[in-house]
């Protein structure tokens, strides 16, 4: 318990940080993928654009360690690890659940599922920036 209660009080910088990033970047899903693209995790959204916030914020912090002139780059294999697995785990559970649902309310409608993929009088949504595109373009 003393060498936990220890790498808690060791490391409380970087469980902080890594805290913060993870719901940083769960944010920035939600804004991306739920707002713009105007579905739940669409697979032509880059995954590049959702870990954005956390690249910033991560050379935010390495640009203020070096300016303040104790270049700590905290210990950027155990920082990496700890971030990288907790926000894979978090984002896969997110996922999955999201997935499970979808799922089991589709087999559960799959009569309404049928007769709606049948109407041809089916109203479709437009994106945000489906909005702005039309503005400028059209």
């Amino acid at each position: 318990m003393q060498k936990v209660i220890r790498f808690l009080e060791k490391n409380e910088l970087e469980i902080r940080i890594s805290f913060y990033l993870i719901i940083i970047n769960i944010g920035w899903i939600y804004f991306i993928v739920e707002l713009f693209s105007g579905c739940n995790f669409n697979d032509s959204v880059f995954n590049y654009s959702l870990w954005m916030p956390s690249v910033i914020f991560a050379i935010y912090l390495v640009i203020k360690k070096f300016n303040s002139g104790e270049f700590l780059f905290f210990v950027p294999v155990r920082f990496a690890l700890f971030y990288v697995f907790f926000h894979s785990l978090l984002f896969n559970i997110a996922y999955l659940s999201h997935n499970m649902i979808l799922n089991r309310q589709k087999y559960n409608e799959l009569e309404t599922f049928i007769v709606y993929t049948f109407d041809d009088h089916e109203e479709r949504t437009i994106t945000f920036v489906e909005k702005i595109y039309n503005k400028i373009f059209k």
